[in-house]
């Protein structure tokens, strides 16, 4: 029963105190800078606003991106590991130069 009571006070009783706390603090914070200038207390919601909501609107693009980087990085790392699963024959054969122009022109396409 005391397990039980300590269960509840931790997960509800505690984060209801918070969420108070929390509104009494905007509230004041609210008021302050209304007694500032009421357009600092506008320009102060309307960048919290965007703060909250610009990660959602930049989520889709920013994964575009991410796939776009991991697509052309799948591809130099290919190149890379089909040139060095043939050094040996490069080796015997002296096509050093050959494997370096290959690499550097596929490394400056991955940095564009």
């Amino acid at each position: 029963m005391t397990n039980d009571l300590e269960m509840l006070k931790d997960q509800y009783a505690d984060s209801i105190g918070g969420i108070v706390h929390s509104a009494v603090l905007l509230a004041l914070v609210a008021g302050s800078l209304a007694s500032f200038r009421w357009s600092l207390l506008l320009l102060v919601i309307a960048v919290s606003t965007l703060q909250m909501y610009l990660p959602r609107v930049l989520d889709e693009p920013l994964q575009k991106a991410t796939d776009k980087i991991s697509a052309s990085n799948r591809k130099y790392l290919q190149t890379l590991a089909d040139w060095l699963n043939g050094i040996d024959t490069l080796r015997r054969y002296a096509v050093g130069e050959k494997f370096l122009s290959i690499i550097h022109a596929d490394a400056r396409e991955l940095e564009c």
